[in-house]
């Protein structure tokens, strides 16, 4: 299921770039949540299933684009995760532009997730697993008390961990965020100040660095206009 996000194979499921933007993050988001309520329920935190969640989403996040196959079908090429980077980047730039679609995104997840949850819950039944009959209340109360900011900051992180172009991420995100500066399109400064502290903990000082300074010069020049007029 995870490849067919990436790669759709029915005419009917193939998508201009701008309706990919739109879609691809946040059905990954929600088939990184279902293998999460499958290990945290069915396989009762098993640590080998914990594993294999992290092989597939690596696969899955960096097999790029297709390329026609020698029966004449096409096969998923890997690309180090250039696109869903570049996909990464501009959908975390629409959602801090539009705080609207944020807070909707984050319902979403947590739908999703109590959802799978759910459906895994009575699935377990069947095959005899113990599942406790408060996990989807516990998972809906903990959702719940959560900031819809913060929800949608780690969300985007635990994709991005798992994408070896975390250069490309880089240049569309600091290039949109540059933008969103100098426009004032900015909805929350604490918001961007955060989702920066999170990516200079990722990945150090020097990946945030020129972002970091942007954003002083930006607002010191907000300051001086203020105080000067």
């Amino acid at each position: 299921k995870g490849l067919s996000i990436l790669h759709p194979q029915s005419s009917a499921s193939n998508a201009t770039t701008k309706e990919q933007e739109k879609t691809v993050i946040p059905q990954l988001l929600q088939f990184k949540a279902h293998l999460e309520a499958l290990h945290n329920i069915a396989f009762a935190h098993d640590n080998l299933f914990a594993v294999a969640i992290r092989t597939v989403l690596e696969d899955v996040l960096n097999s790029g684009g297709t390329e026609n196959s020698s029966s004449g079908g096409s096969q998923p090429i890997g690309d180090g995760g250039r696109r869903v980077a570049e996909f990464l980047a501009k959908h975390v730039d629409l959602q801090f532009k539009n705080p609207r679609a944020q807070i909707s995104t984050a319902v979403t997840l947590h739908t999703s997730h109590a959802i799978a949850a759910s459906a895994t819950s009575s699935s377990s039944t069947l095959c005899t697993i113990s599942t406790p009959s408060n996990t989807t209340s516990a998972l809906l109360s903990s959702s719940a008390d959560q900031d819809p900011s913060e929800t949608f900051q780690s969300s985007i992180l635990s994709l991005f961990r798992h994408i070896h172009s975390k250069d490309v991420f880089e240049a569309f995100y600091k290039r949109d965020f540059a933008k969103r500066l100098l426009m004032k399109k900015c909805t929350s400064a604490d918001m961007e100040r955060s989702f920066l502290s999170k990516l200079k903990a990722e990945c150090g000082g020097g990946y945030t660095s020129k972002m970091e300074g942007m954003f002083k010069v930006c607002w010191c020049i907000e300051f001086i206009i203020l105080i000067t007029f």
